[in-house]
């Protein structure tokens, strides 16, 4: 494997010298199993080294002025997906286990390196929060926020935000606190429309069953969507759905 490429110049950062480099290291570093002989593998390996080059690229993404990263995070989006199209075409419905991972491996960059910077706002207090009414302010960054008159279970996030310079909104008892990838909190229901817990996963896993209780708000400084319900016919709701006066929480990591 070659040695990790000569840093660039900050002047001359941009998305294409950062992927141009990293193309060039991961075709020199790439190594067909020599096992794996034949048509297929010579035809994935150009998908392999653009989606290798992706994933390191993008985690040096952060060194990019503001405007360049949008475009680079645009444009990786685009490598994976042109890139995982490839390797489907050749191999169908079942790719060697170590394709999947390349693949795998940019997808989980793209996400981290979309919200690099993130940070959760987390209710830790020991009573169940009514999530209050906020004013997120003006579309900037990345923002969800959980719906107010939600029933916010101690340590649950109410809201999330990434590429911001400021914090968007404060809750009374709920600190901010950095995070590698944002969660969701799931609220289950039964067959007869009881409330028996709720589920916190990282927005990036497969989301398990419930109702999303973070409302996205704002992406990449555009919004896109907004709350729906009033806030004390939406408590009052919950509240009957409940058999007490909290539910239980399941961390999913």
């Amino acid at each position: 494997m070659s040695s990790t490429p000569r840093p660039l110049h900050p002047e001359s950062l941009t998305w294409t010298a950062l992927l141009g480099r990293w193309v060039d290291y991961a075709r020199a570093s790439l190594a067909i199993p020599s096992d794996a002989a034949g048509a297929s593998w010579q035809a994935s390996v150009p998908a392999v080294i653009n989606l290798q080059a992706v994933t390191f690229a993008l985690s040096e993404v952060s060194e990019l002025a503001a405007d360049e990263r949008a475009f680079a995070l645009d444009k990786a989006a685009v490598l994976i997906r042109d890139g995982a199209t490839d390797l489907a075409r050749i191999w169908g419905d079942a790719p060697p286990p170590s394709l999947v991972e390349v693949i795998d491996d940019a997808q989980t960059a793209l996400r981290c390196a979309r919200h690099a910077g993130a940070v959760e706002l987390i209710w830790h207090g020991d009573d169940v929060l009514v999530m209050p009414d906020v004013d997120p302010g003006q579309p900037a960054g990345t923002l969800a926020v959980m719906q107010p008159g939600t029933l916010v279970m101690s340590r649950e996030p109410v809201a999330w935000w990434s590429g911001r310079a400021d914090a968007p909104l404060e809750v009374p008892g709920c600190v901010t606190v950095p995070c590698d990838e944002p969660r969701q909190v799931y609220r289950r229901f039964d067959e007869t429309g009881r409330i028996v817990g709720d589920v916190v996963a990282p927005i990036g896993a497969v989301p398990p069953d419930g109702l999303p209780l973070l409302v996205p708000l704002f992406a990449d400084g555009t919004r896109i969507g907004h709350f729906t319900l009033e806030a004390a016919d939406w408590e009052a709701r919950q509240r009957a759905a409940m058999a007490g006066e909290r539910v239980s929480v399941e961390e999913i990591r």
